[in-house]
C-alpha cells in the first residue's frame, strides 16, 4: 500500500469524475487532494507536495497548453496526467509530449489509477537509484 504522504492531485471539472478518482485513489493509500477549477487546482500546487497532478482539459478546454506549461515551469517535480477527450487524444499527445501520460475520457478509472500508482513507483525507483 501505498504512503499517505504520496499526494495526488486531481483537477476535474466533473463531480462524478472528481469523487471515482478521490475514493480509488484513497483505497490504494493516496492523499487525495481535488479541484473543480484550474484556479483552484493552482492553490493546490502551491500549498502541497503533489507528486501526480490529473488534470482535465476541459477545466479550460481553450487553455490547456497553458496549464500544462505553468505545471512544467512552475511544479517541475509534479507528474502530470492528462484526461482528455476522445478527439482530443491525438492534439493532447502531440502538444504536451512523451512526458506526460493522457487518458481518454469518460476515463476507466482503475487504468488510471493503476498508471498514477507505476509513476509514483517508478519515480520512488530512481530516487533510491
Amino acid at each position: 500500500m501505498m504512503s499517505t504522504q504520496t499526494t495526488i492531485l486531481i483537477a476535474e471539472n466533473t463531480a462524478l469524475g472528481r469523487w471515482a478518482l478521490t475514493h480509488a485513489l484513497q483505497a490504494r493509500g493516496f492523499e487525495v487532494y481535488s479541484a473543480a477549477t484550474w484556479v483552484e487546482a493552482v492553490g493546490w500546487l502551491g500549498r502541497a507536495e503533489v507528486a501526480v497532478a490529473l488534470v482535465s482539459t476541459s477545466l479550460e478546454p481553450a487553455r490547456w497548453p497553458e496549464m500544462c506549461g505553468y505545471a512544467r515551469t512552475h511544479h517541475p517535480l509534479t507528474r502530470l496526467v492528462l484526461l482528455a477527450a476522445e478527439d482530443e487524444l491525438h492534439e493532447v499527445r502531440a502538444r504536451c509530449g512523451s512526458g506526460t501520460a493522457v487518458f481518454a475520457k469518460p476515463i476507466d478509472v482503475e487504468q488510471v489509477v493503476a498508471a498514477v500508482q507505476e509513476i509514483v513507483e517508478d519515480d520512488r525507483s530512481a530516487l533510491r537509484a
